[in-house]
């Protein structure tokens, strides 16, 4: 079905917010950032996309493989 598709499109999600995170986080933290309320402000933004997208995919693997009672 479209199973392929889906799991390309969750890890390149995945991967760009974790990206998007390490370099706003190298930015901030080291002192090299021009506009540190902007880059703060798209950290906060990355971890909050991230935090979710992993639950709710940890979710639905679980709900698919999960065994139905009859």
């Amino acid at each position: 079905m479209l199973w392929v598709p889906m799991v390309i499109m969750l890890v390149v999600t995945l991967v760009a917010l974790t990206l998007t995170i390490a370099s706003k986080t190298q930015l901030v933290v080291g002192g090299t950032s021009a506009k540190v309320a902007g880059d703060c402000l798209q950290l906060v933004f990355a971890v909050a996309l991230f935090v979710p997208g992993v639950t709710v995919a940890f979710q639905g693997i679980r709900k698919i493989f999960q065994k139905e009672v009859a």
